[in-house]
C-alpha cells in the first residue's frame, strides 16, 4: 500500500444509523421531501429524518444499492445510513460503498439482509483527502463520458425514429402489405428437440437458442406473432423461427433490410387481436397500405437508416465499455496499490 494510505474500517470513515419506518398517513404524493427506501426514492413526505445529504445503502430487498440524498429526506428502515466523518469526502465514501462486495456479509435465507454491525467491521483502504478528491474526479470523468455517450445514442435514436417515420409516411407508391411481402407462421420446436448446431432459433422476443437444422434460408426478417409483439429482427443466415413468430416467407423482390424498417415503422403491436392471448391479426395487417418504392430507392433508404442505427448501437456499446472501464479503474485505485498517473491531471482538472 502507498504511504498516503492506511487501513481502517467502515466504522472509522462514517457515522452509521438505520432508517426509520414512516406511517402510511405521512406518505404524501406532493410531499416536500423525498422518501428513500432500499433502492432509492420510493415516495414523498413532509417529514425529514435527515437535514443534510446522506448515503443510503439497501439493507433488505435491494441489498447493497447505494444512493445519495440530495438534501433533507426521510430514509425508511429498509436502508442503512452513512454520514462521512471528518477527513472523508462524501463522494469518496460513496465510491467505497459502490465497489464493496455486500454479498460477503449477507445473512439470512428466507429474507436475506445485511446488518450495520457486520458492515462497519469491514476493513478498507483510506487515502489522504487530496488523494480522495483525485479518485472522485477520476470517477467523474468516466461518469461524464458515459452520460454524454448515452445521450448521443438517445439523440440519434430519436432522430432515427423521426426520419423513418417521415420516409414511410409518404403517400406515393403505396400498396397493401400482402403485395409487398408474404408472412408465414413459424414452426414448433420444443427445447428438448433442438440439436447442437449453429442455426439461430428465433422466438417472439429474439434469439433464444440454436439448432442443427435451418428450416428457413436467410437473410430473414422475423417478428413476434404472440407473446412479445412489435419487435422486428433481422437474421443473416439460415434459422428456425418458432411458432410464436411470423417470418417473411417471400420478399417479392424487395430489399430485406428495407422490409425490416418497414415492419418496424408499422408498430405491429397495434395490430394485435384477442384478449386471452393477444396475437397479430394478419387479416388486417395484410391489407395495410405501405410505402413500396423501387428496389433502388429501397436500398438507398436502408443504407441511410442502417447507418444512423449503427451510430446508435456503437454509441451504446462505447458507453457500456466506458462504464465497465470505470468500474475496473476505480476498484484498482481504491485498492491503494495503484497511483493515478500525473498525465491524467489534464482530464481531472476538467472534472473539478
Amino acid at each position: 500500500m502507498r504511504e498516503e494510505w492506511r487501513y481502517v474500517t467502515f466504522a472509522d470513515v462514517a457515522r452509521w444509523s438505520s432508517g426509520k419506518g414512516l406511517a402510511e398517513s405521512d406518505r404524501l404524493a406532493a410531499g416536500r421531501y423525498p422518501l428513500h427506501g432500499a433502492n432509492g426514492v420510493i415516495g414523498r413526505t413532509n417529514r425529514a429524518l435527515y437535514d443534510q445529504p446522506v448515503i443510503t445503502i439497501g439493507r433488505v430487498g435491494a441489498i447493497g444499492e447505494v444512493h445519495v440524498t440530495s438534501g433533507p429526506a426521510w430514509v425508511s428502515d429498509n436502508a442503512l445510513v452513512a454520514r462521512p466523518r471528518d477527513g472523508v469526502d462524501l463522494p469518496f465514501l460513496q465510491l467505497l460503498l459502490e465497489t464493496f462486495d455486500f454479498s460477503s456479509i449477507r445473512s439470512g435465507t428466507t429474507q436475506p439482509l445485511i446488518t450495520q454491525g457486520a458492515l462497519i467491521r469491514q476493513r478498507i483502504a483510506l487515502p489522504s483527502p487530496a488523494v480522495q478528491r483525485r479518485i472522485v474526479d477520476l470517477a467523474a470523468v468516466f461518469d461524464r463520458a458515459v452520460t454524454e455517450t448515452f445521450s448521443l445514442a438517445d439523440v440519434t435514436s430519436t432522430a432515427l425514429v423521426s426520419i423513418r417515420k417521415s420516409i414511410f409516411s409518404l403517400d406515393a407508391e403505396r400498396a397493401p402489405l400482402i403485395d409487398a411481402i408474404r408472412l408465414r407462421r413459424g414452426y414448433d420446436l420444443p427445447s428438448d428437440a433442438r440439436g447442437q448446431g449453429s442455426f439461430p432459433v428465433v422466438a417472439s422476443n429474439g434469439i433464444v437458442g440454436t439448432h442443427d437444422v435451418a428450416i428457413v434460408h436467410g437473410p430473414g426478417v422475423v417478428t413476434g406473432r404472440s407473446g412479445t409483439i412489435g419487435r422486428v429482427f433481422s437474421v443473416e443466415g439460415g434459422f428456425w423461427p418458432l411458432n410464436t413468430t411470423l417470418y417473411v416467407e417471400d420478399f417479392r423482390g424487395n430489399d430485406p433490410r428495407f422490409v425490416r424498417h418497414l415492419l418496424t415503422e408499422l408498430h405491429l403491436e397495434t395490430f394485435a387481436g384477442g384478449s386471452t392471448v393477444p396475437s397479430l391479426n394478419r387479416n388486417v395487417l395484410d391489407q395495410e397500405l405501405v410505402f413500396r418504392p423501387s428496389v433502388d430507392r429501397q436500398v438507398a433508404i436502408a443504407d441511410l437508416l442502417d447507418a444512423i442505427e449503427g451510430v446508435v448501437v456503437r454509441a451504446q456499446v462505447l458507453a457500456e465499455r466506458c462504464r465497465a472501464m470505470r468500474s475496473l479503474v476505480v476498484k484498482a485505485v481504491l485498492s491503494g496499490t495503484h497511483e493515478i498517473p500525473t498525465s491524467y491531471d489534464r482530464f481531472l482538472d476538467g472534472a473539478a
